[in-house]
């Protein structure tokens, strides 16, 4: 993640957490519903008012911008980190494109 635009600002990731913080007192993104359908994510916000979680909803999935070179880093950092699991690139590739949910239109 490269950082969102919130209230026509465009701040860093440092930013919107700390932004977050001051809303959501728990927030959680996992992979699949109730441990099926990984090509799924699963969303949790909680907040104490709940006019912010419709707003914190639409910031995480429609204003957060991603930047490509960020994301090859963190490419580069699972297969590293793969390397020391023993795994190989095969199943790596594998086990990547069974979560990938990125649509590109």
């Amino acid at each position: 993640m490269s950082g969102a635009i919130i209230d026509n600002d465009d701040l860093t990731v440092d930013e919107v957490a700390d932004k977050s913080k001051c809303d959501l007192f728990h927030k959680s993104i996992s992979f699949g519903i109730s441990n099926f359908y990984k090509r799924y994510v699963t969303l949790k916000l909680r907040s104490e008012e709940y006019h912010k979680l419709s707003k914190w909803m639409k910031i995480y999935l429609k204003q957060i911008k991603f930047d490509s070179a960020n994301l090859l880093i963190c490419s580069q950092i699972l297969i590293n980190e793969a390397a020391e699991y023993n795994l190989d690139g095969n199943s790596s590739m594998d086990l990547l494109t069974n979560f990938l949910t990125y649509d590109m239109s």
